[in-house]
């Protein structure tokens, strides 16, 4: 019972961090730039299990061109980005290297992980309280 205890502690703590990261995420000076999907990277996990796909995104700020993949792969093909799609880009001024998809579902992730990881947290402190 003492671990319910400890994972509600650290859901709680984790859900405070994606938190901070929201905020600190959303008070950064940014630019928003056209990026365009040039590949989407195939990659195979351990032992020939789990195929994930990534697409890559060029863009240009500051008259230097710049390449990242996206932060969030699938387990599917063409699943929101193809080759070639045009996409808008959030450039941050301190990390211009690492550039994110200016959506909505990637900028609110944080707040939304962090609202879960703290409710859970406490249901599982009050579950731990209630058994002892």
């Amino acid at each position: 019972m003492k671990y319910l205890f400890m994972v509600g502690m650290a859901l709680v703590i984790f859900g405070i961090c994606f938190l901070i990261t929201f905020s600190k995420e959303k008070a950064k000076k940014y630019a928003l730039v056209q990026g365009k999907v040039i590949e989407v990277i195939k990659s195979v996990g351990v032992n020939g299990t789990g195929v994930t796909y990534t697409p890559v995104f060029e863009y240009q700020y500051n008259n230097k061109t710049y390449r990242v993949e996206h932060r969030i792969s699938s387990p599917t093909p063409n699943f929101t980005y193809k080759v070639n799609d045009i996409v808008e880009l959030r450039v941050y001024e301190d990390k211009p290297d690492k550039a994110i998809v200016n959506s909505k579902k990637n900028l609110i992730m944080p707040l939304v992980s962090g609202i879960i990881s703290i409710i859970l947290g406490i249901v599982f402190v009050i579950i731990y309280a209630l058994f002892k």
